[in-house]
Order: structure tokens, then sequence, then C-alpha cells
């Protein structure tokens, strides 16, 4: 029996509450799968709309890495890491008929032994807030 690889990410608010030009760091890590099996790992920064009307997404920090980026392969379940300065807009948002979501996304690629490919997803919402005037 297989189990679903295991995603985990960290921010670096622990608050998970940034404001416009903050530095989000993060740390990834996949585990639960072999190193063979892992074809390829997408990380993203991003927001989507939801609610009425038509939703919307976009990226703001994307960056892929496979198995085989180079003549070496590398073990892309080893604890990685990226920092991004956000954006000024748009900012978090959650209202009766539009919602704006704030995530880090982490997208593998799994193929087990002789099987189609399969994809695995999981996000860490944050949120993005204007700045307090004190």
């Amino acid at each position: 029996m297989k189990f679903d690889p295991l995603i985990s990410i960290k921010l670096n608010h622990a608050s998970r509450e940034y404001q416009p030009g903050d530095l989000l760091e993060c740390e990834y890590q996949v585990d639960a799968v072999e190193r063979k099996e892992l074809k390829s790992v997408e990380v993203a920064t991003m927001w989507y709309s939801s609610g009425k009307g038509d939703e919307e997404e976009a990226i703001h920090y994307y960056e892929r890495q496979t198995a085989r980026q180079s003549q070496y392969e590398t073990d892309l379940r080893e604890l990685a890491h990226f920092s991004t300065e956000l954006p000024l807009s748009p900012l978090s948002y959650s209202g009766t008929n539009l919602s704006i979501t704030w995530c880090v996304r982490v997208r593998i690629i799994v193929q087990y032994a002789d099987q189609t490919p399969k994809e695995f997803k999981y996000s860490q919402p944050f949120q993005l807030h204007a700045y307090q005037s004190s």
C-alpha cells in the first residue's frame, strides 16, 4: 500500500501576516516518497480570487526543479528554501462577493513504477495587509 507523499511548508512569519514589500522566506520539503519516484517540484507564491464572477489567479514567484536538471541527479526531497519580496497589491481580502487569498503552493509530480505520473499539491495561505499607521 502506497501512502501519498508529505509536503511541508514553513513561512518565516509564524503569524503568516505580511505587508507589501516584506520579504517572505519559505522552507519546504517533500517526504514519504522514494527519490527515483519524485520527478519534479514546483513552488509558487501566488494569489487567487474566488466568489461571484470570474475567478482569477496570478503567480508572483515561481521555481521548478526536476530530478535531471544537470548531468547529476538531484534529490528533490531535501529541505529547500526561497525568498521573495511581496508586491504592493493585490491585498488579501475576504468579502461577501469576493475573496483574494495569497498562498505558497508546492506542486510535485510522482511516478510510481509502470504507472502514469500523479500530481500532488499543498498550499499554505498567508495574509498580505496594508501598512497600519500608528
